[in-house]
């Protein structure tokens, strides 16, 4: 083939595909748009629980018998110095639970005691109900008796008058082994209170008179009587000193009560009683002869 004829052929295939191609990119449609992503799925967020009140939770610790007393104890200890009244309640629950322990009723009720912002309304009444709840445990109802001088400042004076009175009452009950209690409630009462700081003194000065066998009921009477620098009980302390057979607590305070009141009458007595047969007396004249001769300028 004429080469000329053959060049001429192979411009007009050119010119043929090239048109072509041109037709078909006018025909195709334009490239679609990137479609962006739809939503995801929807997701719900689960509430979030508050956390558990620190006081209740406490509480709950404290009632529950399946922990150790060590972590009853550490909960009990640990509960807000502050309380809201919500908190004051569930706390309430604690102190009358028949089966929590003493001690860790009687932490919680000093927490309560402590409040400001909520203060111990009614606490009174709960005292005096825990006492008269003769099922409960004795010890508890022991420290009803001490709590009812701490709490009655604070009180009603309807309150404070039935608490006075439950303590008269029981500090006058020979058979009763809460009443030396009871007695040292009403002397710190009596402090604050002139009338019955005297009452106070005239019923333990009784309670020595009258004698008896409630052996802590007379100590603490003696007690009493020793705080409020009465001499008039030193008779009785002089004579109970050499009765061997008596309550050695009892001679004990006694000997006290000549250190702390007696005069120079007391030395020899009390240089006696330091080689007396029992140790508990012999170190009690010891150191209250020291003290009696340090007030005496020996």
């Amino acid at each position: 083939m004429n080469p000329k004829l053959r060049v001429a052929m192979l411009a007009v295939m050119l010119v043929a595909v090239v048109g072509f191609m041109v037709v078909v990119a006018r025909r195709s449609p334009p490239p679609a748009a990137p479609v962006p992503p739809g939503p995801g799925p929807r997701v719900v967020a689960k509430p979030v629980p508050p956390p558990p009140d620190p006081a209740v939770a406490a509480v709950a610790t404290v009632r529950d018998s399946g922990r150790s007393y060590e972590d009853r104890m550490k909960a009990v200890q640990g509960l807000p110095p502050t309380l809201t009244a919500e908190q004051c309640l569930a706390v309430r629950e604690l102190v009358r639970d028949h089966t929590a322990t003493p001690a860790l009723r009687n932490d919680a009720l000093n927490t309560l005691e402590t409040q400001t912002a909520n203060p111990q309304a009614g606490l009174v009444t709960e005292l005096l109900t825990a006492w008269n709840d003769t099922k409960d445990d004795a010890t508890w109802r022991d420290f009803a008796l001490q709590h009812l001088a701490v709490v009655h400042e604070r009180a009603a004076p309807e309150e404070r008058q039935q608490a006075e009175t439950l303590l008269l009452t029981v500090a006058q009950d020979e058979a009763s082994p809460s009443a030396g209690t009871a007695l040292l409630s009403l002397e710190r009462l009596g402090r604050r209170d002139a009338a019955l700081g005297e009452t106070t003194r005239k019923l333990a000065k009784e309670t020595l008179a009258a004698g008896g066998s409630n052996t802590a009921r007379r100590l603490t009477a003696l007690c009493v009587c020793i705080n409020a620098g009465d001499r008039e009980i030193l008779p009785l302390a002089r004579q109970t000193v050499q009765e061997t057979g008596a309550a050695a607590r009892f001679r004990m305070a006694c000997v006290g009560a000549l250190g702390e009141l007696g005069d120079a009458s007391d030395v020899a007595t009390l240089e006696a009683l330091t080689k007396d047969k029992d140790s508990r007396v012999r170190t009690a004249a010891t150191t209250q002869l020291a003290s009696l001769k340090r007030r005496l300028g020996q």
